[in-house]
């Protein structure tokens, strides 16, 4: 016989809920993740995903959850972004294709970037220049770094797609 998943078992609608609650150890670990959506972004991109590392949340059923992603830029569509290589903070699901994509860059108080997939529906909203940065999606706080984050998500996690 084969065993439910937890999502049959309890009702699809608890998956709302249940998504953003940490279970194990992730409600000790040091890092602050936050999920906010821009009310602006400071550039509208098309950019090339080049690395995309998940970064371990722990034992928590999410449905999209924080990841590091290096992109080459390759043009600036509005707004103000360096061309070329940037490592971005971006919350998804899965993997997305090394094919050019359309993204929107907001600053974060880290002195990086968030990265959203751009709503084509919605539009970009520029963010005015004096306009304070949104906070990032991971904060790795003062005991640890992005960098020793996302070698700890490759070595859960493996370093891309067939690893």
């Amino acid at each position: 016989m084969y065993a439910l998943p937890m999502a049959a078992k309890l009702g699809l609608w608890l998956l709302p809920l249940l998504a953003s609650v940490p279970a194990g150890d992730a409600a000790s670990a040091p890092a602050k993740v936050t999920g906010l959506a821009p009310d602006c972004v400071d550039a509208e991109i098309l950019g090339s995903v080049r690395r995309q590392t998940p970064l371990d949340v722990g034992d928590a059923m999410v449905v999209r959850w924080p990841w590091i992603v290096d992109i080459d830029v390759d043009r600036v569509l509005t707004g103000r972004a360096p061309l070329g290589r940037l490592r971005v903070q971006t919350f998804q699901h899965t993997y997305y294709t090394t094919d050019l994509h359309r993204w929107w860059l907001r600053r974060n108080t880290l002195g990086g970037l968030n990265m959203y997939p751009a709503d084509e529906k919605r539009g970009a909203r520029l963010c005015d220049p004096a306009a304070p940065p949104q906070r990032p999606f991971v904060d790795p706080g003062p005991r640890t770094t992005l960098d020793a984050l996302q070698r700890e998500g490759e070595a859960r996690y493996g370093r891309g797609p067939g690893d």
